[in-house]
């Protein structure tokens, strides 16, 4: 048996489905232009965010700062970087603070509270959406993920 969408089903779904892909943006990492970091990977980017390492492969300290889970950002950044989901994410540091083996980033609001901890602290690391326009601030793109 072969279901059939309503015709406004259809266009409802359709408009859904190019919603959601166009609000997909870029995010970038960024760091204070004090931190001579080097771009890291991606792995290398999941790692430090997901408290496994706190140093650089160079050796140099970066504290991550994480967005609150109701932006966008945070949402795109973890998906494209950790590969997870805001539960999944959840549950890895309910079992990490569990055991003992680490807290999460500490986690602002928005974009604007992640480049004020970047324009004031040379040792964290954050992202922003692309559309916060972190060139008009003193901060320093290490990495731009489409």
């Amino acid at each position: 048996m072969r279901t059939v969408l309503h015709p406004l089903a259809r266009l409802a779904f359709f408009g859904l489905m190019l919603t959601s892909s166009a609000a997909r943006g870029e995010v970038l990492v960024i760091v204070h232009p004090e931190n001579q970091v080097d771009a890291p990977t991606t792995q290398q980017l999941s790692d430090i965010f997901l408290g496994k390492e706190r140093l650089t492969p160079d050796g140099r300290m970066v504290q991550p700062v994480d967005q609150s889970e109701t932006t966008a950002a945070f949402h795109e950044f973890h998906y494209k970087v950790t590969g997870m989901s805001s539960s999944r994410l959840q549950a890895y540091w309910a079992k990490r603070i569990f055991t003992g083996r680490g807290q999460p980033p500490q986690r602002v609001d928005d974009d604007a509270a992640v480049l004020e901890m970047v324009t004031t602290d040379p040792t964290v690391i954050g992202y922003v959406s692309d559309k916060s326009e972190p060139s008009a601030r003193k901060v320093r793109i290490l990495l731009r993920i489409p």
